[in-house]
């Protein structure tokens, strides 16, 4: 199954149990997902949680709405993973990657969704406030926001799932 097609039924049922979650896991689960398979680079666990913390449009970055990682873990239903050595967090198997890109309907623009999550992180006080001298200032989602954001607007532009 080296495309992923055969896993379409295992994957398809996981996700529409991820749809099933009650109130926000649901909700949790796929931007976990639209994370960890549209990313620029894997995400250490850290930037995953802070990203999935972002109110689209807020004024401030609220650090109380980060999930933990047991919680993404729980709302993904088991299909993303977290690498113990690099402590990043990838997808469970590289033909779930596939699948994902070929459901062009499961994920609303999302590098649209991305690069907004990341300008409105930056423009957060809390954010430009941070301490520039501490690597990631109490803030680790800060250097991908900043490396990455033109690049997911620019994916959006060219209508890029």
């Amino acid at each position: 199954m080296p495309d992923g097609l055969g896993w379409g039924g295992a994957y398809g049922s996981t996700i529409e149990r991820i749809r099933a979650l009650d109130g926000g896991k649901s909700r949790l689960g796929i931007e976990a997902l639209m994370w960890v398979s549209r990313a620029e680079r894997p995400l250490r666990v850290d930037e995953l949680c802070q990203a999935l913390a972002v109110e689209i449009g807020s004024k401030d970055f609220n650090p109380g709405n980060t999930p933990s990682i047991l919680t993404l873990a729980s709302c993904c239903q088991g299909l993303i993973t977290v690498d113990k050595e690099k402590s990043t967090v990838r997808l469970i198997h590289p033909t779930l990657q596939d699948y994902l890109f070929a459901r062009y309907d499961l994920f609303n623009t999302p590098h649209s969704t991305m690069a907004r999550i990341c300008s409105t992180y930056m423009c957060s006080e809390k954010v430009k406030t941070a301490n520039h001298r501490h690597p990631s200032g109490g803030v680790p989602f800060r250097t991908y926001a900043y490396e990455y954001q033109a690049v997911h607007d620019q994916n959006s532009a060219y209508g890029r799932f």
